[in-house]
């Protein structure tokens, strides 16, 4: 108690009245201005000094207690880790020291100066909080939670104070310019301000996200990293949600990535606020790209407008709008920039298989039956062979489009085959629009990719996808001669709702008893989808790419559910909305070149075998499912997952399904290793072009799968 009673004199005696996450704003008539509230002060006659008197005694009880409260820190158990933190919060306390004894010296202040002291005052309250009430408990606990089998550092809870380590490099920076300068003759603390203003509003409400994490800590003392909402779960739900979004999206958005990310996530951002308005006001394709250009620049004069644009799309996020941002790289223009960009391969080339009863042998030598997804007869599954050198058995004449004389040769078939399946929410994207990194994977592996182009939802729901997805498994291995490859090894890869597929892939393939394949490579995969809180999730309310809207509207496409609804639309679990084939161009166990197109099928005796129960039948609440929610799998069902490599991101709203789920694994057996990136945002494999960082995971990402293929990279 003494402890508050001192913060609480200190607060009274400078003449700020400060809550942590309730600043307030009014407009004025050239921008928004951030006020801090302050007590009602006496005559102006008089005031500065006994303003100036309140924040020298104030200043010195804050510097003896801030300096308990980090010895205090620094014995936690996690204390040493985190030394550039503490050392971090030590440097900014001295700086606002020496501002505010600067200022406090002076005969007179001016409006600016005194704004100026409302920010140090207010970011000296808010490092006392966070040390004294919340740091110290969670570094003490920090380390139960990360991936402790194999040593991995890395969890949400780490995630947010990789932020705020971030936010106070930055906040450094503005107060050590202003300390260098703020004597000098012609000093203009204004330009200043502003920056100061938006990293003080921000250091706030992480502060404030830090208390809300403390108290889901305390819920899950245990070391779980998910904590199923409840009435327990009341305060953190609440904490979280009255942060302030928007002072993450304006004028500082992107401030934890490094610079060549930062850059790139900005035009997105700013595209996305502009598409959103552009999507509201018009209907016709055409006019909504034209406005996307207008309302971009409308958007990037007013951070602040943008900020509440992207917030406001966040909370209200419609399935229309989503996917229709999402697939923008899909349209004509866009889609071709992977062939001007990277890497040409001399195969490049789209299969459609018609979707037929499939009977395979199994490990046991036992007939299984292998449906087709749906009730649609008609049914198709398209996929993308990409090989750098055109192999035996791809049918040369009719598969290169393009290659160079080296590449003309033809090569014998690859020991080793790659299967891909791409992110994108379950929602958009495809095989084409990943070829962004496709290409130069398939020219360091050295083996055929096959790049599955799952049908998305809403127009097919869960489990439609994973049901494709093994079912093109399958009748790749059947007919793994035509990619070019014997298929002495296998590896699964995937990113984001593809990782997840990749591993539903093989767990199926477990249950059929059919062969599972030699590996699987998984990049900042999703692994659950019940409704849980977990440290990592709470970066979804100020990430780039992945806010809360966004994955709430993706989960709710996945399952054919509205966000209000919480029923599945059985109706949309069959082949609805797929493509028909006319079966005139379909040549029973031929491949046809008509359009660039090879349109495989083949005829297989019918069985009655037993199978696997459907997935939708493996429970009772589709919540539950381990289809849908790997994480929630049984030890029989994990222990039989090959081998698997985890790449994960810090900065990753679905960080903790990747810490989460190697754990599970490495309980039961399974070789699994996780590797989590610093300072990637989801999604870097789509900045490989733009982003060192980004190229250097990519390229341990083909080592990982290299390991899987054995010697197949030297056929």
């Amino acid at each position: 108690m003494q402890n508050e009673r001192e913060l609480k004199a200190m607060e009274d005696s400078n003449g700020f009245s400060w809550q942590r996450g309730e600043m307030k704003r009014q407009e004025s008539s050239t921008d928004d201005v951030f006020l801090i509230e302050k007590q009602t002060t006496t005559t102006a006659a008089g005031s500065n000094g006994h303003f100036n008197k309140r924040c020298h005694d104030s200043c010195t009880i804050n510097q003896t207690y801030f300096q308990r409260c980090m010895d205090r820190l620094k014995a936690t158990a996690n204390g040493n880790h985190y030394s550039p933190l503490l050392q971090l919060l030590t440097q900014i306390d001295n700086l606002t020291d020496q501002i505010e004894n600067h200022f406090i010296s002076l005969d007179k202040l001016s409006d600016s100066e005194k704004s100026l002291i409302g920010y140090v005052q207010c970011i000296k309250i808010d490092m006392i909080h966070l040390v004294d009430h919340h740091l110290w408990y969670i570094l003490d606990r920090i380390h139960t939670y990360d991936c402790w089998q194999d040593g991995t550092k890395g969890n949400g809870y780490r995630s947010v104070l990789t932020v705020m380590q971030s936010c106070l490099v930055k906040m450094k920076t503005v107060l050590a310019s202003v300390q260098v300068n703020m004597k000098k003759l012609l000093f203009r603390l204004a330009k200043y301000l502003t920056e100061l203003e938006d990293f003080t509003r921000v250091f706030s409400h992480l502060a404030s996200m830090l208390q809300a994490m403390k108290q889901l800590m305390m819920l899950t003392s245990d070391g779980r990293l998910f904590h199923e909402f409840n009435n327990t779960s009341h305060d953190f739900l609440q904490q979280v949600d009255n942060l302030d979004q928007e002072c993450f999206y304006g004028r500082v958005f992107a401030f934890q990535y490094p610079d060549s990310i930062a850059n790139s996530l900005k035009v997105i951002n700013l595209m996305m606020a502009a598409y959103g308005e552009a999507f509201a006001r018009h209907n016709n394709i055409a006019v909504r790209a034209a406005g996307l250009v207008l309302y971009s620049a409308k958007y990037y004069s007013n951070p602040q407008l943008k900020a509440r644009q992207i917030v406001d799309l966040s909370k209200n996020q419609q399935i229309e709008f989503t996917k229709s941002f999402w697939q923008l790289n899909e349209n004509q223009l866009l889609r071709h920039v992977p062939s001007l960009l990277c890497n040409s391969v001399a195969v490049n080339q789209t299969i459609q298989v018609k979707m037929e009863t499939m009977n395979i042998h199994n490990t046991d030598n036992k007939l299984m039956v292998i449906p087709f997804p749906g009730n649609n007869p008609d049914a198709v599954i398209n996929m993308r062979l990409l090989s750098y050198y055109a192999r035996k058995g791809q049918e040369v004449n009719k598969l290169v489009t393009f290659m160079t004389t080296l590449q003309f040769r033809e090569m014998p078939y690859s020991k080793g085959i790659v299967i891909h399946f791409h992110g994108g929410g379950f929602i958009a994207q495809s095989s084409r629009s990943h070829e962004i990194y496709l290409r130069s994977w398939v020219r360091n592996l050295d083996v055929p990719v096959v790049s599955i182009d799952y049908t998305l939802s809403p127009e097919a729901s869960f489990p439609y996808a994973i049901e494709e997805c093994f079912y093109a498994y399958c009748w790749i291995l059947q007919h793994i001669s035509l990619m070019g490859s014997t298929a002495e090894y296998v590896c699964l890869t995937g990113d984001s709702a593809g990782a997840t597929l990749a591993v539903c892939v093989a767990m199926r393939a477990a249950e059929y008893g059919l062969r599972i394949p030699d590996g699987i490579v998984c990049s900042y995969p999703a692994f659950m989808f019940r409704n849980a809180a977990s440290p990592s999730r709470c970066l979804s309310y100020f990430d780039p790419l992945l806010q809360q809207g966004f994955l709430t509207t993706c989960l709710s496409a996945y399952l054919g559910v509205t966000v209000d609804n919480a029923h599945v639309n059985k109706s949309s679990t069959t082949s609805n909305g797929i493509d028909k084939v006319d079966n005139d161009n379909i040549v029973n166990g031929d491949i046809v070149d008509e359009n660039n197109n090879i349109q495989c099928t083949k005829d297989v005796p019918k069985n009655e075998s037993s199978s696997p129960r459907p997935i939708l039948s493996l429970t009772d609440h589709v919540l539950d499912n381990p289809y849908l929610s790997p994480l929630l799998a049984d030890d029989n069902l994990l222990s039989k997952i090959p081998p698997m490599r985890i790449n994960a991101c810090d900065l990753d709203p679905i960080l903790d399904d990747s810490i989460a789920f190697a754990r599970r694994l490495k309980r039961v057996g399974v070789d699994v290793q996780v590797r989590v990136f610093s300072e990637l945002p989801h999604g870097f494999l789509n900045f490989v072009y733009i982003s060192e960082e980004a190229t250097a995971a990519s390229d341990e990402i083909v080592s990982q799968m290299k390991s899987f293929l054995s010697d197949s990279t030297s056929s």
